[in-house]
C-alpha cells in the first residue's frame, strides 16, 4: 500500500483510501474490492439469486394436466357399473349373512 491509496483485487485499479469499505478482520481494516465492484458484484449475486429462486418456483408450481372432460354416456357407464358392483358386494354379504346363520 503506497501512501493513501489501496489496489483493488477486482479490478487492479490502484484507488484512494476512501474508495474501500471498512473490515475490521483484515489487517489493514479495508476491504480487498473497492466500493464499485461490491455494487458490481451485489448486483451480479442478487440477479442469480433471482434467476434461481424463478426457476424453482417454476419447478415447484407445477401446471396440473386439464382434467378430462366424460360426456353424459360416460358418466352413466360409469355409474351403472358402480352400481353393479355395489349391488354385487351387497348381494355377497347378504349370502354370507346366511350361510353363518
Amino acid at each position: 500500500m503506497a501512501g493513501k491509496t489501496k489496489t483493488c483485487k477486482r479490478c487492479g485499479a490502484d484507488k484512494p483510501l476512501a474508495e474501500f469499505t471498512k473490515v475490521s478482520r483484515n489487517a489493514d481494516g479495508l476491504n480487498i474490492w473497492c466500493r464499485p465492484c461490491v455494487k458490481i458484484r451485489s448486483a451480479e449475486l442478487k440477479a442469480a439469486k433471482e434467476f434461481h429462486e424463478t426457476v424453482k418456483t417454476a419447478k415447484v408450481q407445477k401446471i396440473p394436466p386439464a382434467k378430462k372432460t366424460l360426456t353424459r354416456e360416460q358418466k352413466d357407464a360409469a355409474n351403472a357399473r358402480a352400481k353393479a358392483k355395489r349391488d354385487e358386494a351387497r348381494e355377497m354379504r347378504a349370502a354370507a349373512m346366511e350361510a353363518s346363520k
